[in-house]
């Protein structure tokens, strides 16, 4: 692929990538919007302000989505409590509202604790009066500190959501050699979402991985599922854990995206803004399609294969089509994926980049 001009803001705009600008260069679906569709966010702490979000979606023209506020165990949207906190929840409602503006944002406030987060994601999950089809998780703990109840009661739940034909969206967390897998993005029912990050090409930019190596990131709590058997080649067979991550998006390095928080502009990246960006443009999918639909497998048995995702090109891996160790499948090409997945027999195997 050809290096493409960073997407940046106009004279006179706030600094930092406008999720909007990346969508168009992701491909999302301009057809779609997300309309009819419910995306849960699980908020463990902190807050948001009306005030900070009217503010930013007014200088992108746009209105602010709708959103609804859910109180889980007496946790509730609290700003005051916590302000970096807030720039979490803030930039993750930022994201989602303008990938997917016409969605219906569901932040489930629910305390950080055990108890609180199996119950935000169950109330999330079974909430039978919003509909929930797509859950995003912005938060992720090494696998060594998933003990007690959480990882089995979390497992269970996510399990539950691919069952329904929903899709939990997790950030991968590191996958830097040697360095521990995350959880929930280690689950094999998650759709683990990585981190690409900006490095000049030419007169543009090339997506590479934040963290590369011959070994690939795998969990050490959960065994590789049949759909991912073949995923890694003769690199994966050092390992039979979950390989993650399974797509990427630009997330990470020193470039962020474009945050009003705090009554403030900021530039925030973090592997959080990965699960939104890929959340968004499922509630497009699930619109498209009239109906929730789970990625995590079909991406590996069909979707991979059909090269429906561009590669990172700042890799090694990227002259040959398949998954890699750094990113996984790739980023998303949003019309080529749809197209796919509208119509599997437009599949072509080893069709790699946009």
């Amino acid at each position: 692929m050809d290096p493409r001009s960073l997407p940046a803001p106009r004279p006179g705009e706030p600094g930092g990538i406008d999720p909007r600008a990346l969508a168009s260069y992701y491909s999302y679906p301009r057809q779609y919007d997300g309309a009819g569709i419910s995306i849960a966010l699980i908020c463990l702490y902190g807050g948001y302000r009306r005030s900070d979000l009217e503010t930013y979606f007014a200088a992108a023209g746009q209105p602010v989505p709708a959103i609804e506020d859910v109180a889980v165990g007496g946790a509730r949207n609290d700003p005051a409590s916590d302000p970096d906190a807030n720039v979490e929840v803030t930039l993750d409602l930022e994201i989602l509202g303008s990938v997917a503006p016409g969605a219906r944002l569901v932040a489930y406030f629910a305390g950080n604790n055990e108890q609180g987060i199996t119950d935000g994601l169950a109330q999330a999950i079974f909430d039978a009066e919003r509909e929930i089809s797509v859950v995003c998780l912005t938060w992720c703990i090494p696998e060594s500190q998933a003990g007690g109840m959480l990882e089995p009661a979390v497992a269970s739940l996510i399990e539950d959501a691919a069952a329904m034909g929903k899709t939990v969206c997790a950030p991968s967390g590191s996958s830097a050699p040697g360095e521990e897998p995350y959880f929930p993005g280690t689950s094999p029912y998650v759709l683990s979402c990585g981190a690409t990050v900006a490095v000049p090409a030419g007169s543009g930019f090339a997506e590479a991985p934040e963290a590369t190596g011959d070994r690939p990131a795998a969990s050490r709590l959960y065994q590789r599922p049949g759909w991912q058997a073949h995923a890694a080649g003769p690199a994966g067979g050092r390992t039979s854990g979950r390989l993650i991550p399974d797509v990427s998006c630009l997330a990470g390095g020193a470039l962020g995206y474009r945050c009003y928080a705090n009554g403030g502009w900021l530039s925030v990246a973090g592997p959080g803004a990965a699960a939104c960006m890929w959340a968004g443009l499922l509630a497009r999918f699930n619109q498209a399609l009239g109906r929730p639909w789970g990625m995590t497998s079909d991406l590996y048995t069909v979707l991979g294969p059909a090269g429906a995702l561009a590669p990172a090109e700042g890799t090694a891996e990227a002259a040959r089509p398949g998954w890699d160790a750094g990113t996984g499948w790739g980023t998303p090409d949003g019309e080529r994926l749809l197209a796919v997945l509208q119509d599997p027999r437009r599949a072509r195997p080893g069709r790699r980049g946009r």
